[in-house]
């Protein structure tokens, strides 16, 4: 069954794996203006750009199977 505008049916872990993009978000933002933590916290934000790409794609990456 398809969702509301033709898009494909979200996969039962969506709502997981939405929440987990957001702890991602909030630790990396955490770790770098309140903890302090080197290197992120000295990292430039083009610096971050892909090890943050290469994790947010494998959290939206359809489920194997």
């Amino acid at each position: 069954m398809a969702s509301p505008g033709g898009a494909p049916p979200a996969p039962p872990d969506a709502l997981l794996r939405a929440e987990l993009l957001v702890a991602l978000g909030v630790g990396v933002a955490v770790v770098r203006s309140a903890v302090g933590l080197r290197p992120l916290a000295e990292a430039a934000p083009e610096d971050l750009v892909g090890p943050l790409r290469d994790i947010v794609a494998a959290l939206l990456e359809p489920p194997p199977g």
